[in-house]
């Protein structure tokens, strides 16, 4: 079987953790090597933390592409059946015209607020500035359903035709799962990453939605899921994940 290497830095910008990556964004990176499969069903696995301003290699093969530091593996993406992303949401997280306003209400009860493990994460980190980060502050919707939050990509998000860039929808879905099944201030990592997304769907300055929700818990185990709606209600991402705790 053959494979291409090419080398890959990522910039401190999209960290989540201090000093590593955030996993949603190694895993959207990961996913658009596989070009015509991009919209497809993936799963990405972190094997390791993945670690900022140093040069990785990125390897493409046959079965999908993995990300190494030397002969340290560090992520690997696959193509996965649609069943892996099919999840349903609970009624008050479906797609519903009162659903902005809840995301809204969703976002000012954000417990990252008032305690964050990495506050400076490049998609849910409070001390990110507009323009710096993704600013997405998924809270608790009314129902104890699972949490929402808005959010309206900026211009740096997109390429040159507007539409915003597969790996930043990959980091959209990512955080909101972790706020559906962690305990307020509890550290935990993204350990799989199971996603579909429609990158042509989501334009600069679409009043988007994301939500997410628990799955299950077991052990040190979370398991959640997170939808990402256009403007207009379109599904624009999905994905399931799991989370250990530190």
């Amino acid at each position: 079987m053959t494979s291409t290497i090419t080398p890959l830095t990522i910039d401190a910008r999209y960290g989540g953790p201090p000093g590593v990556a955030n996993g949603g964004f190694v895993g959207g990176l990961l996913a658009q090597q596989l070009g015509p499969l991009l919209a497809r069903p993936l799963q990405v696995r972190l094997r390791r933390p993945t670690p900022l301003g140093t040069v990785l290699e990125l390897e493409r093969h046959a079965a999908g592409v993995r990300l190494r530091l030397g002969a340290e593996l560090l992520a690997e993406a696959s193509v996965v059946a649609e069943e892996a992303v099919e999840a349903a949401p609970p009624p008050a997280l479906a797609w519903g015209s009162e659903l902005p306003s809840v995301a809204q209400a969703g976002a000012a009860r954000f417990a990252g607020l008032r305690a964050h493990p990495y506050p400076s994460c490049f998609v849910c980190g409070p001390q990110r500035a507009l323009g710096e980060g993704l600013r997405i502050f998924a809270g608790p919707d009314p129902t104890g359903a699972g949490v929402v939050a808005p959010w309206v990509p900026e211009a740096w998000c997109a390429d040159a035709t507007g539409s915003v860039l597969a790996q930043l929808l990959w980091a959209a879905l990512d955080c909101p799962g972790y706020f559906a099944v962690a305990r307020a201030g509890e550290p935990a990592l993204l350990a799989t990453m199971t996603a579909q997304v429609w990158p042509g769907r989501v334009r600069v300055g679409d009043a988007c939605v994301v939500v997410a929700w628990a799955l299950g818990v077991e052990g040190r185990k979370r398991d959640a899921a997170t939808l990402l709606y256009g403007a207009d209600g379109a599904l624009c991402g999905r994905s399931s994940q799991l989370w250990i705790t530190v």
